[in-house]
């Protein structure tokens, strides 16, 4: 009895991040259908904590309480963008009949449509109305209908007159919820204007990272633009490199699609893969000459410590979507491994890169790409369990070393 009891335990805490991960889940999904009970969800947070306070200095294991934790924690993390508490200078409030002369900072790359459209988030400063100034928060989706651009860079400054109008939804039965949509991206207004209505107050500046990788990333795009002269082959190279899928025609996004490798198109573990393997095999190589590395059994720890770094870095320059994000935290994960001389649970990564980027931007949650990512892991790793049949072989450093560039090339 007693050792049926303890392989129950083991099952149990070998990996506890799942359980955690899935009350987590839980926890968002009820707060985006059951609105009203943060005050219900504040009580248990505090009564679990206080309990599994009480747990630690009596050295008790708890199964339940930590559970209930997550529930909870998932449920409030989900309210900002559930029922957000907007200030009286947001935006929303300035949805009147009004033609006003918005100013504020371009959050993103433009994304130019085919059909003769920009569309962009503005970080809105101020509104103005005749004479009168008002201070005003909030980001804006502004569509730019015309033939003729102007080049818009995040960062910049700029001014356009406007109405701002509230995202509401068709209110078609069973249809898409664009305003739930947008309110994830906390965007609850939009405007229309003309190109030539935007009046540029201040250019950007490469100052900011977040600036410099996307400066760098329309750098890429215009190379690749100027050395191919095909669209439709600039543009698929544009997805595969950079993740910018703004390029490919409906058509031949379609025809991917049929053919089953629409996925190839988003960047994921396969890019991310090939990032992480070339730079590891390459600070490996280097390492490997240094005499003090090899004395102090240094040169895979030192590898997979830099090899972090361009990772991230590939990430960032990605536009860091969610199936970006869960390569780079599962590979990052994996890395560490070699710091700490840990066996690596491919199960437990993917559940930690889950919790962490539902952890930053719950919301996540609901996007198709988080949901097919991680499904399509998942998979891939069950897969390999019922094959290989011994999780141990699956699980080890030497599997996974020995594997890795197959798994991301497959």
């Amino acid at each position: 009895m007693i050792f049926q009891r303890t392989r129950v335990l083991k099952k149990v805490f070998f990996r506890p991040i799942i359980g955690f991960l899935i009350f987590f889940i839980c926890g968002i999904a009820a707060g985006t259908w059951f609105d009203g009970f943060s005050p219900l969800a504040i009580t248990a947070v505090v009564i679990s904590f206080a309990h599994m306070l009480w747990a630690i200095t009596k050295k008790r294991n708890l199964i339940l309480t930590p559970l209930g934790f997550f529930l909870s924690i998932g449920y409030l993390s989900v309210q900002p963008w559930i029922s957000p508490s907007l200030p009286d200078q947001h935006i929303i409030h300035y949805t009147k009949p009004v033609r006003w002369t918005i100013i504020g900072t371009v959050c993103n790359d433009p994304i130019v449509s085919q059909k003769n459209y920009v569309r962009f988030v503005l970080n809105v400063e101020s509104l103005q109305s005749g004479q009168n100034s008002f201070p005003a928060i909030g980001r804006l989706r502004v569509t730019c209908r015309d033939e003729i651009f102007p080049e818009l860079r995040p960062g910049d400054r700029i001014m356009f007159p406007g109405k701002i109008r509230a995202i509401r939804n068709f209110k078609n039965p069973g249809g898409f919820d664009f305003e739930r949509y947008m309110a994830f991206r906390t965007i609850h207004a939009t405007s229309y204007i003309t190109s030539d209505k935007i009046t540029f107050l201040e250019k950007y500046n490469d100052q900011n990272v977040t600036q410099w990788f996307s400066g760098a990333r329309r750098k890429i795009a215009g190379i690749i633009d100027n050395t191919q002269p095909d669209h439709a082959s600039a543009a698929i190279m544009k997805a595969l490199i950079i993740g910018d899928r703004d390029g490919i025609d409906k058509p031949l996004r379609e025809a991917f699609n049929k053919s089953g490798m629409g996925h190839l198109l988003a960047i994921s573990g396969l890019h991310v893969g090939i990032v992480a393997s070339f730079f590891f095999l390459l600070f490996s190589r280097l390492f490997s000459l240094s005499q003090i590395f090899l004395d102090h059994a240094w040169v895979g720890k030192g590898s997979a410590l830099l090899c972090i770094i361009p990772v991230t870095a590939y990430g960032l320059l990605a536009g860091m979507s969610p199936s970006t994000q869960r390569a780079v935290l599962m590979i990052t994960v994996f890395l560490m491994t070699f710091l700490i001389k840990r066996e690596h649970d491919s199960i437990n990564t993917l559940a930690i890169a889950a919790l962490v980027i539902l952890t930053v931007h719950p919301p996540a949650l609901f996007s198709i790409s988080f949901q097919l990512s991680f499904t399509a892991v998942l998979a891939i790793i069950c897969g390999f369990f019922l094959l290989l049949g011994d999780q141990k072989d699956l699980d080890s450093n030497n599997f996974i070393r020995k594997k890795l560039s197959g798994f991301f090339f497959a």
